[in-house]
């Protein structure tokens, strides 16, 4: 086996912290690095967020501090109580909507649900019956939301 080879052998087979300490000096010196990056991100935040603050033009006329609404004038205060009912139903909404978010990675991840020492039989009984019955019941712990509130009056838009 000649030098290259048994180089690379050496190299691939080492662990992450000896490579680290290998190419870094410490395994604490490649920490640096990530504080470099953190440091440069919230410098150059900074410097946007400057930068906008001077440089951008500043001419605050009565007009312009008022309050838009669809190119209407404001009338009235801005202190009007609405009914609770509306924030009741942006709840919900927002509730439900986040919920649905987890069917996603849920499908792709039961799909994808192979295990390379058991059978597909195997595989289902194992871990596809479980993972299917957490999703029911997340899914009937959504349904018993959805009807509390539908039963509360909370869905009802009058």
């Amino acid at each position: 086996m000649d030098e290259t080879a048994a180089n690379a052998i050496n190299q691939t087979s080492q662990t992450g912290a000896n490579w680290i300490v290998n190419n870094y000096g410490s395994y604490y010196a490649a920490y640096g690095i990530v504080l470099w990056f953190i440091f440069g991100a919230i410098a150059v935040g900074l410097i946007a967020i400057f930068l906008a603050k001077w440089l951008a033009p500043s001419d605050p006329y009565p007009a312009k501090r008022s309050t838009y609404e669809c190119s209407e004038p404001p009338v009235g205060s801005a202190w009007v109580k609405f009914n609770i009912r509306y924030y009741f139903f942006a709840l919900l909404f927002l509730i439900f909507d986040a919920e649905v978010v987890f069917f996603y990675p849920w499908a792709t991840v039961f799909h994808d649900l192979k295990t390379p020492h058991l059978s597909e039989f195997q595989t289902i009984i194992t871990l596809g019956f479980p993972i299917f019955g957490e999703m029911l019941v997340f899914l009937f712990l959504l349904l018993l939301g959805w009807v509390y509130a539908w039963r509360k009056g909370y869905l009802t838009w009058d």
